[in-house]
């Protein structure tokens, strides 16, 4: 029997994928052992190592993220609706505990934010009302009025209103049309208007270098993007340098350090 030689796998990069690696190790040794739970956690090992990065922003990912792993197990257990075998098993349990877990993901304030501003998503994942709402709420919040009254000011001039005699006729038609005129669109909508009504960028573009070439078009809302695009989701890449340094300061490593002195 011809069984490939493979070396033991010591090291998990991301450390939370052990158990789809030893499954993915298994399977290739014996083919008909856990090829339906392989393709059940493999979505989840690449949506792992999506969220740990550390060249590009991974907080604005958590919502597309976490979307993405209900929409693939959700169709994994579709296509399997009459199955009973332990995949499709292991994957509506699965699908119950992402949504019993993550009921209201798209509701987190961080992750809210940095993804709306996110030139590829936008509010394209906010499809319920309410979502929508809380996101745009959200964001508006983090507009400086200061920055939007130097934008709208400058954007427009003064309006000049014809002053009618004191005590004329038309007074009252006056303060009437005054008070029509002065029931603007809110500034800080209008910039998230203009804003979401550009079309969203490519995912193979990068967001930084769109950001740094477009920023004169929506400057209200290049400083949230420059505030929230730079945040991680996970804590692995500072993980890595302690587990790195650990390796290199072992006492072990010392003692041959010093006996090839």
């Amino acid at each position: 029997m011809q069984v490939p030689k493979l070396k033991v796998i010591q090291d998990v990069e991301t450390r939370w994928c052990s158990e789809f690696v030893i499954l993915k190790r298994l399977h290739i040794l014996r083919e008909h052992i856990a090829a339906d739970l392989i393709q059940v956690l493999r979505p989840f090992t690449e949506a792992t190592k999506e969220s740990s990065g550390n060249t590009y922003q991974t907080a604005s990912m958590v919502i597309p993220i976490i979307h993405c792993l209900k929409a693939a197990t959700e169709n994994y257990a579709k296509k399997n609706i009459n199955g009973h075998g332990t995949g499709v098993s292991f994957a509506r349990n699965l699908l119950k505990a992402l949504i019993s877990r993550l009921l209201l993901f798209k509701m987190d304030d961080i992750n809210c934010v940095a993804t709306i501003v996110h030139q590829r998503y936008k509010a394209a994942l906010f499809h319920h009302e309410t979502e929508r709402l809380h996101a745009f709420a959200l964001l508006k919040k983090e507009i400086p009025d200061v920055i939007v009254d130097e934008v709208h000011n400058d954007g427009i001039q003064d309006h000049q209103v014809e002053k009618a005699p004191s005590e004329s006729l038309w007074d009252v038609l006056n303060k009437l049309s005054l008070s029509i005129q002065g029931n603007e669109p809110d500034p800080k909508m209008k910039a998230i208007d203009t804003y979401l009504a550009a079309p969203c960028l490519a995912r193979h573009c990068n967001q930084h270098d769109w950001w740094r070439k477009n920023q004169h078009l929506y400057p209200v809302i290049a400083k949230v993007a420059a505030n929230y695009l730079a945040l991680t989701a996970t804590q692995v890449a500072s993980e890595r340098v302690f587990s790195t340094s650990g390796n290199s300061h072992l006492s072990q490593r010392a003692i041959v350090a010093s006996t090839c002195r």
